[in-house]
């Protein structure tokens, strides 16, 4: 068994192979503020390989261009010219933007479901009640985090995927083994 590694970047020279896919990924330091003396790698080169239905899966669609988040293991290999090097065999892919409209999912489901919370209170109680004035703090709260996220990530966001249900593939799939149980 090789090390682990986690890598973001940008995949750079990607081609098909008969094993998958296979591209580089350039990385740095993940944290430019590194203690005094302490030897750090600069810009690194990794060559990374995984299954052509990882790849697929880990992108929301062809117009995906988003970085790329990989998890794997090293492992050594010897290149077609008969070089030598490290490849980082990827164990789990995915890229920023389905990462990020997983979690705008996540936060908009957490919004309705407050709101709903809300709705029912409001009907069972006076506005003025304990139990509705928590209820819309926490509905409010909900709704302001869910803004703020989105503002945050906007140059990546698409808001007409954020609201279908099967255009992660990862969900679709989620939700065809959550129908067979």
């Amino acid at each position: 068994m090789g090390a682990r590694i986690i890598l973001t970047g940008r995949p750079r020279s990607v081609r098909s192979a008969d094993c998958g896919v296979a591209f580089e990924i350039v990385a740095g330091p993940p944290n430019a503020s590194t203690p005094r003396g302490m030897p750090v790698f600069r810009l690194t080169t990794y060559h990374v390989v995984c299954p052509q239905r990882m790849w697929d899966r880990g992108h929301l669609d062809r117009d995906d261009r988003s970085d790329v988040i990989v998890e794997g293991y090293l492992e050594p290999r010897v290149s077609e010219a008969g070089q030598p090097y490290v490849a980082v065999v990827a164990t789990t892919l995915t890229t920023k933007l389905v990462d990020i409209t997983r979690k705008a999912r996540q936060l908009l489901a957490e919004a309705t479901d407050a709101e709903k919370g809300y709705q029912a209170l409001c009907s069972r109680y006076s506005e003025d009640a304990p139990v509705v004035q928590t209820a819309r703090a926490e509905m409010e709260k909900i709704r302001t985090g869910l803004t703020r996220f989105c503002e945050a990530n906007s140059e990546l966001l698409r808001p007409e995927v954020l609201l279908q249900p099967d255009a992660i593939p990862q969900a679709e799939a989620l939700l065809q083994a959550k129908a067979t149980l």
